[in-house]
């Protein structure tokens, strides 16, 4: 099995906020599109690997409300 992947905004360094939002949508689209279990690390929010439609949805959504 593949190791999970951490989709973490600290790996952006000081790119633009929104550089930042828009690698970590691609990033979260790609792992979908490998059937990788990932999960998402933004500044106050962690959400634990998964991998689906509602996992996609909930990272998406964190992403757009951050």
């Amino acid at each position: 099995a593949r190791p999970e992947l951490w989709l973490d905004w600290a790996l952006l360094g000081d790119d633009p906020v929104e550089a930042r939002l828009a690698q970590l949508c691609q990033w979260v689209l790609k792992a979908e599109t490998e059937s990788r279990r990932y999960g998402l690390q933004l500044p106050g929010v962690r959400i634990p690997p998964g991998q689906g439609d509602m996992h996609r949805r909930r990272c998406l959504e964190a992403l757009a409300l951050f």
